[in-house]
């Protein structure tokens, strides 16, 4: 691919991130699943960025129409725009998952989850209940967690569930929060499946963005850049000698 097609390719998936409203989670009620990242548009857009510096890259080297200095300024532009792209494409990619995440933590039966809207005296009493709830959970071992939630799932109460569930994601007890989600809320169980994927990939630990680094990961600084000083500096100084 050459370069003008290679520009047009990331324009065109510029276009696509900056109207569509799945890259704009901040303005949205709900911020959408993401695609896997292989197919996410920034992680694209990034790939297609790096081919298309180094073919740019190539062609002004190649350019023999042009002096040393303009070659080593175009190419320093080119690389600090790259760049700044670059690091824009990763951040996106990390501000989606991240509002993701948290959109979906606050769908989860975890917390005290008191309402916003109660009264003060309401929020003492229900404060009081989670503390003696949690309190109890955090008391007993695995298998007593596990008996707490049955007991709780049996009588509805909401509080010592809520409790319950907190506890065993602090504590990494999944098996425990996967089972109950598969027989009592299989909805609440997809979501936390994806709440735990998205924070893996935040996380930068997750098998599916094991190329990222190198996809987001900046160029190597070209030999021009360093150039350019010494070639702006010897063009002044044939400038004076020009004007004597």
């Amino acid at each position: 691919m050459t370069a003008p097609d290679q520009d047009e390719a990331l324009q065109k998936l510029l276009q696509a991130l900056r109207g569509g409203s799945s890259t704009s989670p901040a303005g949205a009620a709900v911020p959408p699943s993401l695609p896997p990242v292989n197919e996410d548009p920034m992680y694209l857009g990034a790939e297609t960025l790096q081919r298309s510096y180094l073919t740019r890259a190539a062609e002004i080297r190649g350019n023999f129409d042009i002096t040393d200095l303009a070659k080593a300024q175009q190419i320093a532009k080119l690389w600090v725009d790259t760049c700044a792209q670059l690091v824009e494409f990763g951040e996106d990619i990390q501000a989606r998952r991240t509002a993701r995440a948290e959109w979906i933590e606050r769908q989860l039966p975890v917390g005290p989850g008191i309402p916003a809207d109660v009264s003060p005296a309401d929020r003492v009493v229900l404060n009081a209940a989670w503390r003696t709830a949690w309190e109890r959970v955090t008391a007993g071992d695995h298998k007593r967690r596990q008996q707490l939630l049955a007991e709780a799932t049996r009588f509805g109460d909401d509080t010592l569930k809520r409790a319950v569930l907190t506890a065993c994601l602090d504590l990494s007890e999944t098996d425990t929060v996967d089972e109950w989600t598969k027989s009592h809320d299989p909805a609440t169980g997809a979501l936390l499946t994806e709440w735990r994927y998205l924070r893996s990939l935040i996380a930068g630990d997750h098998f599916d963005n094991r190329w990222e680094p190198l996809t987001f990961r900046k160029p190597p600084k070209p030999g021009e850049v360093n150039e350019l000083p010494r070639l702006e500096r010897a063009r002044e100084a044939a400038q004076r000698g020009a004007g004597r």
